[in-house]
């Protein structure tokens, strides 16, 4: 059975109450353009198919009952945990190309928060659009201090901006946690990240081929939307 946003939000955060992972159920509302990569929603790493139904997008109940019950069974033992990675610069630096920048990468969002953070905290100019890293970036005040942030970033300001934020309908910096070396995450779900990063870019590469001859574009240039969604279809075939 086909439901509404609304009712997929609700019935998620009743499944996943006692979660120990920190979800935002309202990630399920949709906004513009939020089914165009790959037509699904993630819920941690279980993906949720979007069907648009009489102009509104909707999802099978069935799905959604099957990611509250596999996110309600996650343990986080905050005992066993990994570093994060945070905050490096190098994953500004490997990029290739913007598919390669817009490509899923959990460690790379959590960086472009910090170094977004903590130029908002000097009061520097406005916070460049994602990606879009100039000089300034390079300047000492961007140095790693003994806190474990760059420059004069407080925890405080980190959370104030970007605590609120996102990955897989989760808020990761509600578990981020500074050992006095270095910041941490539970493994449990670190891992969990890494299957998101991995499904979320299986899906996008799929959703690049053409359906009709099978050729594969770049990211969202052959996405075309229709009553029932977005399919994908080449140039050729979409004339046809």
């Amino acid at each position: 059975m086909l439901i509404s946003p609304q009712l997929a939000r609700d019935t998620l955060a009743d499944l996943t109450k006692d979660c120990g992972l920190p979800l935002d159920a309202g990630e399920l509302i949709p906004s513009r353009g939020d089914f165009l990569d790959h037509g699904h929603v993630f819920i941690g790493d279980v993906a949720v198919r979007g069907y648009k139904n009489k102009g509104r997008w909707k999802y099978d109940d069935r799905d959604i009952r099957r990611a509250g019950k596999a996110l309600a069974a996650v343990t986080v033992d905050h005992s066993d945990v990994m570093e994060a990675q945070v905050p490096s610069r190098r994953y500004f630096e490997d990029r290739e190309s913007y598919d390669d920048w817009n490509r899923a990468d959990w460690r790379r969002i959590l960086n472009y928060w910090i170094y977004a953070a903590a130029r908002r905290s000097r009061h520097r100019d406005l916070v460049p659009a994602y990606g879009d890293f100039d000089s300034d970036f390079c300047s000492s005040w961007y140095e790693i201090g003994t806190h474990g942030l760059p420059g004069q970033l407080t925890l405080e300001e980190l959370i104030s901006s970007y605590g609120a934020c996102t990955v897989a309908a989760t808020r990761p910096f509600e578990l981020l946690t500074w050992s006095g070396t270095r910041w941490v995450l539970p493994r449990a779900y670190a891992d969990m990240l890494d299957r998101w990063q991995e499904r979320d870019r299986a899906l996008a590469e799929q959703a690049r081929i053409c359906t009709g001859c099978q050729q594969q574009g770049s990211r969202w240039a052959w996405r075309t939307p229709t009553a029932s969604g977005y399919v994908t279809l080449c140039p050729a075939c979409s004339g046809e």
